[in-house]
Parts: C-alpha cells; sequence; structure tokens
C-alpha cells in the first residue's frame, strides 16, 4: 500500500498554543492555504488515490475538503480513529497553563492512541492492501500511526519530529507492516528531533 500521510492546515487554536485535542478547531487563513498547498502538491505527483481517510475534526475534515476539490472523484471516509489524542481536563487550556503539571486522568493515554493508530492502520491494509491511501489527521495520532508501522516503543514517541502542518509522510507498506519507503516531503529525513 502506498499511503500519504498529512496534518491538517494551521488553525487559530494553534497560533494561541492551545491543547485543541478533540476540539472541532478552526482553520485560519494561513491553514487554508497550506491544505491548498498540500493539495496541489499532491496532485502534481500525479497521484490518483484510491481512498482518502480522515478525521471527522473540523480542522481536519475542512483540510481534506480543500485537498478532495483536486481529487473529487476519490471517496472519502470521515472518522474517529483519525482523531488526535483527547487531553480530557487540559482540552482548550495552553500550553504555558499546564506547564509543569502532570497529564490528567480524565486525558487520552498514549497507549490508547497507539491501538487507535494501529486499528485504522491494520483495517486499511486489509482492505486496499495494493491501493493508494491518503489519511489526514493530527500531529499525535499520525506520529502514532508511523510509530505502529516503524515499531517504535511508547518511551520513544516524544522524540519523533512534530509533523508540520504542510508536512506529507509518504510511505510504501505490506501488509506485515514491513515498509520498503519512507519520505517526508519527496525526502529522506531524520525521524527523531
Amino acid at each position: 500500500m502506498r499511503l500519504f500521510i498529512v496534518r491538517h492546515g494551521e488553525t487559530f487554536e494553534n497560533k494561541k498554543h492551545i491543547h485543541q485535542g478533540q476540539l472541532l478547531g478552526e482553520l485560519n487563513e494561513i491553514g487554508k492555504s497550506e491544505a491548498e498547498f498540500v493539495a496541489e502538491k499532491l496532485k502534481n505527483k500525479n497521484i490518483n488515490f484510491d481512498h482518502i481517510f480522515s478525521s471527522d475534526l473540523k480542522r481536519a475534515s475542512d483540510t481534506s475538503k480543500i485537498i478532495l476539490k483536486q481529487f473529487s472523484n476519490t471517496p472519502i471516509t470521515f472518522t474517529t480513529n483519525l482523531r488526535e489524542g483527547d487531553w480530557g481536563s487540559w482540552t482548550g487550556l495552553t500550553h504555558q497553563e499546564t506547564k509543569g503539571l502532570v497529564q490528567p486522568l480524565d486525558s487520552e493515554t498514549l497507549k490508547e492512541i497507539f491501538i487507535r493508530a494501529k486499528k485504522i492502520l491494520l483495517s486499511t491494509l486489509a482492505e486496499f492492501n495494493d491501493k493508494t491511501i491518503l489519511f489526514v489527521g493530527h500531529n499525535g495520532i499520525n506520529k502514532a500511526i508511523i510509530s505502529n508501522v516503524l515499531n517504535i516503543p511508547l518511551s520513544k514517541f516524544n522524540q519523533i519530529r512534530k509533523q508540520l502542518n504542510n508536512d506529507i509522510y509518504e510511505l510504501e507498506i505490506d501488509k506485515n507492516l514491513k515498509i520498503s519507503k519512507f519520505l517526508l516531503n519527496d525526502s529522506e529525513f531524520e525521524l527523531f528531533k
């Protein structure tokens, strides 16, 4: 399977350094431009997606809809499995407000996010093994998908570089999660920061 993984465009909440988690999020003008940039870049690669899967949260679904303008005949599925991790009672607070605090017990654990990521990865591989697929999600869930493919343990998750809003991961993987290609914006790269 050829898999492209995109993060949603920048939001007003990103600019305010807010823990968005499963807030809907609203693309700002930069975010809309980033989504258009990604759509154009994917179009210029002459890709024909067999299916698009997107987080159902507004910031990702709006990004997907902008991309879909370039791939209008492609079926799309909005799913909760590509949502960002749930910050629980930290949702809507700024990073500054939570600095030095222990993550709340009502938030989604990293292990739970990994399980969700593996679930959508394996179900997509089972159905679209030899197809070209696009995932549109969020930094955390996208890193969890990469971690599942590369068998990166939970303990190293925070060392993985952040996926920027207009970054495009490109992978080729088989049904056993064996990877034969892994690029970021068409280039090899250092995954760990």
